[in-house]
């Protein structure tokens, strides 16, 4: 259980930087 919320926590992590990166350098097709 424990592995598998950090696992969890990691991929959320990654998956919020991806987003972070994909709306500063195409912020105008995102908005």
């Amino acid at each position: 259980m424990n592995y598998f919320s950090d696992e969890y926590d990691l991929f959320i992590t990654n998956l919020r930087n991806k987003l972070k990166k994909l709306s500063v350098t195409e912020k105008k097709n995102f908005y």
